[in-house]
């Protein structure tokens, strides 16, 4: 079966692709934590038989699938969700989970062999940039899984707003989300139509929204990046004072959340995973409308991130553009209540309003 998927392929990634292809196409994931069954791999000859296994089970069964096309792989332990292994201490409760890894001087290649939707070589953000322990025939050796910095953990935004003299708004937005913000967005593309449309207008919050289109995609199944269209109408984007009407600018990627404040906290702290966001408004304001103020640009900088935004008028159109890049990494509790103060920044900035007559 092996020799006769890769008869046609040239090179040993794409191999690689046809037997991982193969593994996500015909088995599945069961999870086996109880006795033997939670330390011991069933035999890939019987997941072959079954087309399950958990963990352990798919990443052998899809070891034994590689050294048949003539391509070593190691077996790697990890703590998904956990903190790195403990380089001076061994003990098996690090770790939950197993993946595999395709050694190679060029390009290294790690496979998560439970999921079934993954592209080859991600293998999601809570297995990312950790030491794991890697299964060799001279024992075992303490390796490092990639890291997916802040620009690869992109959200990446375009939006269209037309304003009628009536209140009417007729937005466009086409997203793109890669890699951690893919992952986030996976349940959305694997959703029923219904379901999909329900968790659409939960996020979009306006209560008289009406969708005119949604389309969710995955262009191309070697990349983990999502892309997501979203028109539709509402009347809730201005509000009135007076003979002025008032426009929370930022309308599609507003955070109004700040963190707990904690006094006298004790532990230390992470953002939870390094992120960039770029947005970009366009407004079309309709005739007889004009732009009394606009809020002055925005910069915030700091050791947790960095955050703009800024505000343009041409004719009769405003642009907002609005950038997030946030960093994941470990903070001494005396810096929490900076780091509040920063989000409460980002969320005043995030409200910034507009004034039109």
């Amino acid at each position: 079966m092996v020799q006769s998927l890769i008869k046609d392929a040239k090179t040993e990634k794409e191999k690689i692709q046809i037997l991982y292809n193969h593994l996500q196409q015909n088995t599945r994931y069961v999870s086996v934590q109880l006795g033997i069954g939670g330390f011991k791999p069933i035999i890939a000859e019987k997941v072959a038989q079954v087309n399950y296994g958990d963990c352990k089970a798919l990443s052998n069964y899809m070891k034994a699938l590689l050294k048949e096309a003539g391509i070593q792989s190691n077996l790697v332990v990890i703590g998904n969700g956990m903190p790195e292994l403990n380089r001076i201490y061994s003990s098996i409760g690090q770790a939950n989970h197993m993946i595999l890894v395709v050694p190679n001087a060029k390009d290294t290649t790690f496979l998560e062999c439970t999921s079934q939707n993954y592209p080859m070589g991600y293998i999601g953000y809570d297995n990312s940039d950790r030491n794991v322990l890697m299964v060799t025939e001279n024992g075992g050796q303490i390796i490092r899984t990639p890291k997916y910095r802040s620009l690869e953990n992109y959200q990446k935004s375009k939006t269209e707003i037309d304003l009628s003299d009536d209140g009417l708004a007729k937005i466009n937005i086409k997203m793109s989300y890669a890699n951690a913000q893919y992952e986030d967005n996976l349940g959305a593309l694997l959703a029923e139509p219904s379901e999909y449309r329900k968790r659409v207008l939960n996020r979009l919050q306006f209560p008289d929204t009406e969708l005119d289109q949604l389309k969710i995609t995955q262009p191309d199944k070697h990349y983990p990046i999502v892309n997501e269209e979203i028109a539709f109408k509402t009347k809730n984007l201005l509000s009135k004072g007076g003979d002025k009407l008032f426009l929370i600018v930022n309308q599609v990627n507003r955070k109004d959340q700040v963190p707990e404040k904690i006094t006298n906290r004790k532990t230390d702290f992470a953002i939870p995973f390094d992120y960039n966001d770029d947005d970009e408004i366009v407004y079309t304001l309709p005739k007889g409308f004009a732009v009394e103020f606009l809020p002055k640009d925005i910069k915030l900088v700091s050791e947790f991130g960095e955050y703009s935004a800024s505000f343009s008028q041409q004719g009769n159109k405003i642009t907002y553009k609005r950038s997030q890049t946030m960093t994941s990494k470990k903070f001494p509790p005396e810096k929490y209540s900076e780091y509040v103060d920063f989000y409460k920044k980002i969320v005043q900035a995030d409200k910034s309003k507009a004034i039109l007559n």
